[in-house]
């Protein structure tokens, strides 16, 4: 994966910093955009309609299911850039 970089939305936040986080996620898109190797990671979306479950007490980490859910996402978008270099180099 020497060529490809996952980039990962900030997570929704209860506090503090939560206001910047509109704002943090629209640059990383567009940076995402910018670079033919990067994946974005939408954590954001994928946890955003039931944050206490997927952001800790301190509204800023995720709860080990929160973590869990970050995993997954980062093991997709590995797994289909891996599928597609192998079909890239394989011609299927």
């Amino acid at each position: 994966l020497h060529d490809a970089l996952p980039i990962s939305k900030a997570p929704p936040q209860e506090a503090g910093w939560a206001a910047n986080v509109p704002l943090a996620n629209a640059e990383i898109e567009a940076t995402v955009g910018r670079y033919k190797q990067t994946t974005l990671i939408d954590f954001y979306s994928a946890v955003v309609g039931n944050v206490n479950a997927h952001i800790g007490p301190d509204g800023v980490h995720p709860t080990v299911v929160g973590y869990g859910v970050l995993a997954n996402l980062w093991s997709n978008a590995i797994t289909s850039y891996v599928k597609a270099i192998n079909s890239s180099t394989t011609g299927n």
